[in-house]
């Protein structure tokens, strides 16, 4: 799963986070461990993971991806944006994760111009054919690149259930 992966690139903090979780199902009712040590192990951390997706036009791969990550509890922030952005997502898009049950009508489709991406812990480009939106970070980020291509292409002679195809594949992956 793609967005696993980027839950996996985290931090040393989110590791021992995650780490202090596997302590606490092992540890949890033991009458050997302090139960400040318990209860401090049993509350659930707060998701920190802040992850953007980027991609050209902002109206199909990186808005599945957006839907997609915001149902993860490990995500703080979950953003996608384009270097040149259609200005709507694509209904193709929205009926792929429709099928899933996920809702992404509100999502619109946002210039990466307006975003610090720094701030962010993962940025993921996602283009393939085209040319990706160029990625500057500092160090405190991370930037991944998934080659997933691009569904919204137009075919001469395609039905529309031929291009869902290629939003579910897209969706996914």
């Amino acid at each position: 799963d793609a967005i696993m992966t980027v839950r996996n690139a985290v931090t040393a903090e989110d590791q021992f986070a995650v780490s202090s979780a596997a302590i606490a199902s092992c540890t949890e009712g033991r009458a050997d461990t302090h139960p400040s040590t318990q209860e401090h192990l049993r509350a659930p951390s707060p998701p920190t993971m802040k992850v953007m997706f980027l991609c050209v036009a902002n109206s199909a791969r990186s808005q599945i991806a957006e839907g997609l990550a915001k149902g993860k509890a490990f995500f703080s922030e979950v953003e996608s944006a384009g270097s040149a952005p259609s200005g709507a997502v694509r209904p193709l898009a929205i009926a792929a994760m429709k099928e899933i049950g996920i809702d992404i009508t509100a999502q619109t489709s946002k210039d990466m111009a307006d975003f610090d991406l720094n701030t962010f812990d993962a940025v993921v480009t996602l283009c393939a054919e085209e040319r990706c939106p160029v990625v500057l970070l500092k160090d405190k980020a991370k930037h991944l690149h998934w080659p997933f291509a691009d569904p919204a292409g137009d075919f001469p002679g395609e039905t529309e259930e031929q291009k869902l195809v290629r939003f579910r594949k897209a969706r996914d992956d």
